[in-house]
């Protein structure tokens, strides 16, 4: 695979990271970080077109074409089993109808990532989504106002997703990752290696207060919980932060102690390289973008 210029917009900032992904390995050339213009976008909804071209321009985008991830709360996303199809577009087809709950489908865009090409079930599994096409053409012409094209588009979970995947030494384990993006925490379980849930919570207290503390602790035991009640047959071994805090922060040793399984800062896995300054951790989207499964 070619070098690929990843771009992932925050509420806070803009994130290109350039690279490319071989054999399991991800090679990252440049990593660079441009504040947004404050209120200019919100939870993925573009708020004002003008101040974030000029945001998009101020980054210095040095590439024809780039891939984007996009993330917001109306991305709608669901763990389904579904037949084994050949046929795409027939395969799109039973995914939309997944989502029959749904108003005004016809203006809406199907998409999936499939994770496991034959389950024990015969069929296979795949994590569904829908967005708004109108959601989607917003950035479409953001990025041509800019002078940009857009090759791909792919949503911050899937490439969440695909960043945890190609960890080798987390195959077959049971734990939860969380990315930290300001305010804004997603969660994921993966049961034995597999993706099985995921949760996005907005914190509402500041860092390192008692309420931030609680707020989470309750939020780790939820996801205990949910994973028992599943009747799993595996134990979360791990929680693991990407984007929050150093891993000799006595936070981790406080939540450990709180919810009776190990809280720590995610390492940065051994499949990445990179000669930069610039941590890792907090690139995960931008980097999962990279990795094609």
């Amino acid at each position: 695979m070619g070098v690929k210029t990843s771009v992932y917009i925050s509420n806070e900032s803009i994130q290109v990271v350039t690279g490319r992904f071989s054999g399991k390995k991800v090679v990252i050339k440049d990593i660079v970080e441009t504040k947004v213009q404050e209120g200019c976008i919100l939870n993925g909804v573009i708020t004002d077109p003008q101040a974030m071209k000029q945001s998009i321009e101020s980054a210095h985008i040095d590439a024809k074409s780039i891939s984007l991830v996009i993330d917001g709360t109306s991305i709608m996303t669901k763990l389904l089993e579904v037949p084994l199809l050949k046929d795409k577009e027939k395969l799109r087809v039973v995914i939309s109808d997944s989502f029959q709950d749904i108003e005004n489908r016809d203006n809406m865009i199907t998409d999936y990532m499939v994770l496991d090409e034959k389950n024990v079930q015969g069929g296979a599994t795949v994590l569904a989504t829908l967005v708004e096409k109108e959601f989607i053409a917003e950035y479409i012409e953001l990025f041509e106002s800019a002078g940009l094209k857009i090759d791909s588009i792919d949503i911050s979970l899937s490439c969440m997703i695909k960043y945890i995947m190609n960890i080798n030494r987390l195959i077959d384990e049971t734990f939860v990752y969380a990315v930290v993006d300001k305010h804004t925490v997603t969660f994921v379980l993966f049961v034995e290696g597999d993706y099985r849930f995921s949760r996005r919570i907005r914190i509402m207290n500041e860092n390192d207060t008692n309420e931030m503390f609680e707020e989470l602790v309750r939020t780790l035991l939820n996801l205990i919980q949910f994973n028992k009640s599943e009747k799993s047959a595996h134990d979360i071994t791990d929680f693991y932060f990407s984007g929050f805090k150093k891993a000799d922060y006595d936070f981790y040793r406080k939540l450990t102690d709180a919810i009776g399984v190990n809280v720590s800062s995610a390492d940065i896995p051994d499949e990445i390289r990179y000669k930069g300054s610039e941590n890792i951790n907090n690139f995960v989207y931008a980097i999962g973008n990279i990795i094609d499964l």
